[in-house]
């Protein structure tokens, strides 16, 4: 699957020749809590004749592997609808597995579901006390060889306890429970059944990668300690043979066995150390039915490599074809409508329906942003604070805009409409965003995994208390918060809650802006940056705060706020400055008119009657004798299934056009179902383009605020949309690699364009009926 996408791409293993896609309907939209889309969890039949997946709108669809037909999708979603906790959740369905007999399918999200494959007829619903960490951990289900039971970890919501359970597929009940060991948690946890039908179990616990058989009752033994800084990922054959890790750019291969090493695999070469938030690594790997191959995929500078690996000898067998595509985004027409910019590497000329090269070959940065009229590309690599500006005529580098405080760019860097300014936003790398999260942590001391075991100790504590007070893991996790980063050496939000201006013409700073904060342990990234049509107003919006700030661009000075703006942390509390993981929202798209006077948001609202810190201050008030107890007493602790049972959340999504200049919602529109992802006005400002995360646009008539048109055609997020200067034209971009053309008055797609190559030198146009030209 490729990211934010409802397609599922198949290659031949013996030739590595890209089959087939299989998209669908389904696996389009995500919860309302997550920002991804797609598909979650993929599963094969033992035959290879059939394809299960699964997505983040919890759908779940049947395949004909041999010719790509879509069988039948199964009614998960409105099995998971039902669920409180799926609701909040947003995850989807986390893992996927066949009988071995291919009559059933298994399924995990909010619950277990086990589904008859032929009629598509749910048969069981298991495992309804998963609490939300396991949910969201996407454990892997194992399957017994005759398909009799499945192994599982399970948290309990009644006490929080961890087990491994072994349910009866026939009856639906636990045959079998072991407890988990103490010092693991079973989020990022493994199981497998070997072919005797024992069953082995891998976690990892700070940086060290544990195996035990479960089925003998053994303790866990280490395999291996490694970096888990950039992730990891581990997997068992399917016969329970071989377990494999993964991380960073290493693969290794141990005997379950014996617990012996056998094989280790450089899938990329070792580089030096990056602290950056993009890294050279594996992102996914899986083993073939009879373990002999790994299938692995590795990002490597911004792109995906998919290959086969040898697990005996560690040799590379074949690299898969990919047809690697660029990124489509940012797409905006020329003043006079005959070009079109989408991503950094390609201009696409609509006199001659060809694409010009942008991106210059000498750039090392992999990541490029071209002005409107696409005469500067600037560019960047998300590994340190540098922006390069090129001149795409000449391919000369022109400056390096390079902020003096140290940071990572973010992925926006936005021109002005007249290409004299460019705007930047900037990420922490990792080691700041410790220090901001811990600031009285010593610089010298925690690398990632020195943090990480810091965590996850205090995580032990609190979950060793936690059962026999489900609140006492919530309290002790603050205390130890509060121990590290005491309030008084709170941190100041840095250049991550800013927007940098520069000037093209000299690459010198041009002024910058600054968010509040919300929270000063909590970085307050900025989400969205836009510059007025004549580039004298700047529109911002911060990734922890639902409202719109606008700035005058010559003298940095706010001029509104649209919707409900940041506010400060709450002090009154102490526990205030924990977020409440079940309420926010935030603006989600954004677009200005062409005449600069009104502006469009696209939001989301979640609310629920769940309020953590409430909850906390109140057992800590009568855990001290505030609360009409006598102190040291210990508070009755709630019951957990009551609460999440009682749970009660209100999910909203909204679109809505401001006066730009007085703030005042001017028109909504009602009855939404999916996020919005992008807006953009017509020049006429008579109609509006909104395209939301089932991956369709639709086309609102402003005079009457009725919806004219959907258009459908994306099979991934759609990230972007604009109209030509007529009206007559809409573009949209994709994270399927496509810029879409579409008639806006009828609602045609016109044609879909596509950059391929690294520096944007080769493209495609498709049109509807067939032709093409490359």
């Amino acid at each position: 699957t490729t990211f934010n996408s409802n397609a599922v791409k198949l290659w031949e293993t013996a030739t590595g020749r890209e089959l087939r896609t299989l998209a669908s309907s389904a696996n389009a939209g995500a919860g309302y809590l997550n920002i991804l889309t797609g598909v979650s969890a993929v599963a094969f039949s033992a035959d290879s004749r059939l394809l299960a997946t699964g997505g983040r709108d919890n759908s779940l669809t049947l395949w004909d592997v041999t010719n790509g037909r879509e069988l039948r999708t199964f009614d998960a979603q409105a099995a998971a609808a039902a669920n409180n906790l799926a609701a909040l959740a947003g995850t989807g369905v986390t893992a996927l597995a066949f009988t071995p007999d291919g009559q059933r399918l298994i399924s995990m999200g909010d619950a277990l579901r086990v589904w008859d494959v032929a009629t598509g007829r749910a048969l069981q619903t298991l495992a309804a006390d998963i609490s939300l960490p396991t949910a969201l951990s996407g454990t892997q289900l194992a399957i017994s060889p005759d398909g009799s039971q499945v192994a599982m970890f399970r948290t309990a919501l009644s006490n929080n306890e961890k087990t491994i359970a072994i349910i009866d597929l026939n009856t639906g009940r636990e045959a079998r429970s072991f407890k988990l060991p103490d010092d693991l948690y079973g989020n990022s946890a493994i199981l497998a059944f070997t072919s005797g039908g024992q069953v082995f179990a891998a976690d990892v616990d700070q940086s060290r990668l544990k195996f035990w058989n479960v089925t003998a009752k053994e303790k866990p033994r280490t395999l291996a300690e490694f970096d888990e800084s950039f992730g990891y990922q581990t997997a068992f054959s399917p016969d329970g043979r071989l377990l494999a890790l993964a991380a960073g750019g290493a693969l290794k291969i141990w005997d379950t066995s014996s617990g012996r090493e056998l094989n280790a695999i450089a899938v990329i070469p070792p580089a030096p150390a990056n602290t950056g938030t993009i890294q050279d690594a594996i992102t996914s790997f899986a083993f073939s039915r009879d373990g002999r191959q790994l299938a692995v995929s590795a990002r490597r500078q911004l792109t995906t490599q998919l290959a086969l690996w040898d697990t005996n000898s560690s040799q590379l067998i074949r690299e898969m074809s990919t047809g690697k595509t660029n990124y489509a985004y940012q797409v905006a027409f020329s003043a006079d409508g005959t070009r079109l910019v989408s991503g950094g590497k390609t201009i696409w000329d609509l006199t001659t329906g060809r694409g010009l090269r942008a991106f210059v070959p000498t750039a090392t940065d992999p990541f490029g942003s071209l002005s409107r009229d696409g005469r500067l590309l600037a560019t960047s690599n998300f590994n340190d604070n540098r922006i390069t500006l090129y001149d795409v005529a000449t391919q000369r580098k022109l400056s390096t805009l390079a902020p003096a405080e140290q940071a990572n760019t973010s992925e926006i860097v936005v021109f002005s409409p007249d290409r004299k300014l460019l705007a930047s936003a900037y990420r922490l790398s990792q080691e700041q965003l410790q220090q901001r999260q811990h600031p009285t942590l010593k610089r010298e001391s925690p690398n990632s995994g020195d943090l990480s075991k810091m965590q996850k100790e205090a995580m032990k504590e609190a979950m060793k208390a936690a059962q026999k007070d489900p609140l006492a893991a919530m309290r002790i996790m603050q205390e130890k918060m509060m121990q590290q980063s005491a309030p008084q050496s709170a941190p100041q939000a840095g250049i991550e809650s800013q927007v940098k201006l520069w000037n093209t013409a000299t690459g010198q700073p041009a002024g910058s802006l600054s968010l509040p904060s919300g929270n000063p342990f909590i970085p307050g990234y900025v989400g969205h940056v836009l510059f007025s049509p004549d580039s004298r107003t700047l529109a911002v919006t911060s990734q922890t705060g639902p409202g719109v700030t606008l700035w005058d661009v010559a003298t940095g000075r706010q001029l509104a706020s649209i919707g409900q703006p940041p506010t400060a942390a709450a002090n009154a509390n102490p526990f205030g400055m924990i977020a409440n993981p079940l309420s926010g929202g935030g603006v989600t798209a954004l677009a200005f008119s062409p005449d600069g006077r009104l502006l469009a948001t696209g939001g989301k609202d979640l609310k629920s009657n769940f309020d953590l810190s409430s909850m906390m201050s109140a057992a800590m008030a009568s855990a001290s004798g505030r609360g009409g107890r006598s102190k040291g007493q210990t508070p009755a602790p709630p019951n957990v299934a009551d609460l999440m049972q009682n749970l009660k959340p209100t999910v909203s999504v909204s679109l809505k056009i401001y006066d730009a200049a007085s703030g005042q919602e001017l028109r909504a529109f009602p009855g939404l179902a999916n996020e919005i992802k992008a807006v953009a006005f017509s020049r006429d400002a008579l109609t509006l383009a909104a395209a939301a995360s089932d991956n369709a646009i639709k086309l609102y008539d402003l005079t009457s605020g009725r919806e004219r048109l959907t258009l459908r055609g994306h099979t991934a997020g759609i990230n972007s949309v604009a109209f030509n200067p007529n009206g007559q034209i809409l573009a949209s971009a994709s994270h399927d690699g496509s810029t879409l053309l579409w008639d806006a008055r009828t609602g045609e797609q016109l044609a879909t364009l596509i950059s391929l190559g690294k520096d944007g030198s080769d493209w495609l146009v498709v049109t509807p009926d067939g032709l093409f030209d490359g």
